[in-house]
């Protein structure tokens, strides 16, 4: 019955990130279709450089509040998670509102440098920061919760639906889709709030501002690694986009954004699945159970593996003919896209193994992995960018993704005495576990 139950949440949820990768795709289309590629690489540029800052400003703290959440949902004990996302949110808060003035402050210099013609549209951008940043709390804390729907919605589906539907409607320029992206986040972060009020884990009494440091200390030692970790998460995702905003042009950005947002859809499978997992493995953790541990990211990887596979299948046969749906100027990033098909099929082959490490305090062995492939991803950019430019930021985050799994996944074994990718001995002791005895 509970594994019943845990392939129906995992469907659902597969439904509402798949209808999230869709409206991702449906917003690139909008961009491309209503601004061009030129326009749209501003937009695209701008809020790179917000979602940066942003992610500074979290200061790790979205990911400390999963870990810790989780572990208090593990133990019914409300008042703990209540306190936790309270902190985490009134830190994150102060900290992102820094970042973004810090971002506004500098548009003007970081404009050119990006390749726009003024700051007005990082400026524009930085408005967004903070509500950014603050609905990362909120989803994460959703997440440890178990309420893995309600944070897809309120994170992947709705902004990217309430946004294209703005620039449809009112938009005519990158600054007009700006806003409305700012708009946005604005509200969704209020919605991720009312969601998380109702959840069953939210307690009803207050958190008075003197009890947030304390918590906030708790917070702070799993935090830090896992700053490091959005950081170097950040350089991954987005070090190719930047990359060519410096070394491009605008409507380079806009080409390789769309493909990379294409690409992206087969990452909706192994998101999903690691979030509905995460607060199973801290549980694994918290019982110091390792054999359950090992068995559930086994699980969790050949699901994501065979989910992934034929679409991916799909995008390597005809990547031209997909990105000319955004229009001629855009079939130039059909080889990017196949470079960047490639790297999301090797994370889901590789499974939620990120998750694995942070649930189960293993934060510094995860940035370790980040940071060598970060570094690496840097590197790789600025030689491959003015040598085969698209093609060349597609295959620096290939390598990158690469060599992030492949220290992880030692790491994981390391720790767990086993790895956790699905085993020949493993997947036949799993035919014969539920196989119903003849009669």
């Amino acid at each position: 019955m509970k594994r019943d139950r845990l392939v129906i949440r995992t469907a659902l949820l597969l439904v509402v990130r798949g209808g999230a990768a869709m409206s991702a795709f449906g917003l690139a289309l909008v961009l491309a279709l209503r601004l061009g590629a030129a326009e749209a690489g501003v937009f695209y540029l701008a809020v790179t450089a917000a979602t940066i800052a942003a992610t500074v400003g979290q200061l790790g703290l979205p990911a400390a509040v999963l870990r810790f959440v989780a572990e208090s949902h593990a133990e019914s004990d409300p008042a703990a998670a209540q306190g936790y996302v309270v902190a985490g949110r009134r830190a994150v808060l102060i900290a992102s509102c820094v970042t973004g003035l810090c971002l506004a402050g500098l548009a003007p210099l970081l404009g050119p440098a990006f390749g726009l013609s003024t700051g007005a549209s990082l400026s524009g951008a930085a408005l967004g920061v903070p509500a950014l940043a603050v609905l990362s709390v909120h989803t994460q804390a959703l997440i440890g919760a178990d309420r893995q729907l309600l944070a897809a919605l309120s994170f992947n589906l709705l902004p990217p639906i309430i946004t294209g539907g703005g620039i449809v409607l009112v938009a005519d320029s990158a600054a007009a889709a700006i806003h409305i992206w700012v708009g946005t986040n604005l509200c969704c972060t209020w919605l991720s709030l009312v969601a998380w009020r109702r959840s069953s884990l939210e307690h009803r009494s207050a958190v008075a501002w003197r009890a947030t440091a304390p918590l906030i200390s708790t917070l702070v030692p799993s935090a830090i690694a896992m700053f490091v970790v959005a950081v170097g998460q950040l350089a991954i995702s987005w070090s190719d986009t930047v990359a060519l905003g410096v070394l491009g042009s605008a409507s380079d950005v806009a080409v390789y954004a769309s493909a990379r947002q294409m690409a992206m859809v087969l990452s909706l499978v192994l998101v999903a699945v690691g979030s509905i997992f995460a607060p199973r493995f801290a549980a694994c953790q918290r019982q110091n159970d390792k054999a359950a541990l090992v068995d559930a990211a086994r699980r969790a990887t050949l699901f994501c593996t065979a989910a992934t596979v034929p679409i991916a299948a799909l995008m390597m046969v005809a990547p031209g003919q997909l990105l000319g749906l955004f229009g001629s100027e855009f079939v130039a990033g059909g080889v990017a896209l196949r470079l960047l098909v490639t790297a999301q099929l090797i994370n889901a082959m590789a499974g939620p193994v990120g998750y694995v490490l942070l649930m189960t305090g293993r934060e510094r062995h995860h940035c370790y992995a980040l940071v060598g492939a970060a570094l690496a991803n840097g590197v790789l950019n600025s030689f491959l960018v003015p040598l085969w430019g698209l093609a060349g930021a597609a295959g620096a985050t290939l390598v990158a993704q690469v060599i992030f799994n492949a220290l992880a996944l030692w790491s994981a074994q390391v720790y767990l005495g086993q790895t956790t990718l699905p085993t020949m001995s493993w997947r036949f002791a799993e035919s014969h576990r539920y196989k119903s005895p003849a009669r």
